[in-house]
């Protein structure tokens, strides 16, 4: 209970929070209360630590958070001034909160936008400027889930929803995690003549892909798709021109 505190806090809403918030003071008191408890010492030997290079989490003004969680919560309609990537200005929308996804630093809505039926948005929580519940029943798009609208439309910023049939070339250091912890289950692993390791696996057409393979730099080779290919090889000849004048 102790362990799950600190990643419910932000996730629950803030009135469900405090109903069980009496547990985590209770489960704090006891661990506290026995010096030599093994249970209190395994609260400090275990930590959740995120993959890259850590970020601050994104700043949520907390009148906003209250609103939109609590109309998660009881599936109302919330009318939102939201202000989009690179925007000087916040735009209105009627939204119908569908779930929450917190990915890394940022907290994302999944919502359908009243103004675009059967359109499903998941929009950065710090991004709003205003909300307010109108205690009106959301609207849910048939079939929605929210697990089957996160493997399909991946957070990591879909570039097309055609999947890509991705081939790779690693140096054999740089392919060995993916040995332990695949892509996925589509994904075969075999060797290539010099040396190297060939990994191919069906995967989403996503910036997420782009920035993950650019991490490895010169230790892989997109072999295909050839507009992968030369996308990278484009990119990584920009690079060059910036470090080499």
């Amino acid at each position: 209970i102790a362990l799950a505190e600190k990643h419910l806090k932000t996730l629950l809403p803030k009135n469900s929070y405090r109903k069980i918030e009496t547990y985590f003071k209770q489960a704090r008191q006891t661990l506290s209360a026995e010096d030599k408890s093994k249970l209190r010492r395994w609260t400090q030997k275990v930590r959740v630590f995120p993959r890259g290079q850590p970020l601050q989490i994104a700043t949520i003004r907390k009148d906003i958070e209250k609103v939109i969680y609590e109309a998660l919560l009881n599936d109302t309609k919330v009318r939102a001034l939201y202000r989009k990537r690179y925007a000087t200005e916040s735009s209105e929308y009627i939204i119908s909160p569908l779930g929450l996804v917190s990915r890394n630093a940022v907290h994302y809505l999944v919502c359908a936008v009243d103004h675009a039926p059967g359109s499903i948005r998941y929009l950065p929580l710090h991004r709003f400027t205003k909300a307010t519940d109108l205690g009106q029943a959301i609207e849910i798009p048939e079939g929605f889930s929210l697990d089957e609208f996160l493997e399909n439309n991946s957070l990591g910023f879909l570039r097309s929803v055609n999947p890509v049939k991705l081939e790779v070339i690693f140096s054999t250091h740089a392919a060995y995690h993916l040995s332990e912890t695949p892509l996925n289950k589509t994904q075969s692993i075999t060797a290539t003549r010099d040396g190297r390791v060939r990994i191919k696996a069906t995967v989403a057409d996503t910036s997420e892909l782009r920035f993950w393979i650019l991490g490895f730099g010169s230790s892989v080779e997109v072999v295909r798709p050839a507009s992968l290919r030369k996308e990278i090889s484009n990119t990584s000849k920009e690079m060059n021109k910036i470090y080499t004048g």
